[in-house]
């Protein structure tokens, strides 16, 4: 009996009501801090996004591995530097 409750420890029980946090990673081209509604923006009409932001965690900084377009999606889509394979420059 113990050997089982040894394993059923050591390998992970499910703990039931256990719950993770739903994250959405939005990756837009060329969208500024101040193109959503929920960030003050007034051009664009967001409403989706707006109450997302409502019920959820808004970050107030943001991060790029790049300066440019393609090199940056890279990194965030490989979680590496882009440098670490080449992909320093636009591709055009």
């Amino acid at each position: 009996m113990l050997t089982l409750v040894n394993i059923l420890f050591r390998f992970g029980i499910p703990v039931f009501g256990q719950q993770h946090p739903n994250v959405i990673v939005i990756l837009s081209d060329d969208g500024g801090y101040d193109d959503f509604g929920c960030y003050g923006g007034k051009e664009v009409y967001t409403p989706n996004i707006d109450a997302l932001a409502q019920k959820g965690v808004r970050f107030q900084s943001a991060y790029a591995s790049a300066s440019v377009c393609a090199p940056s999606r890279a990194g965030l889509l490989s979680g590496r530097y882009q440098q670490r394979f080449g992909f320093e420059h636009n591709i055009s």
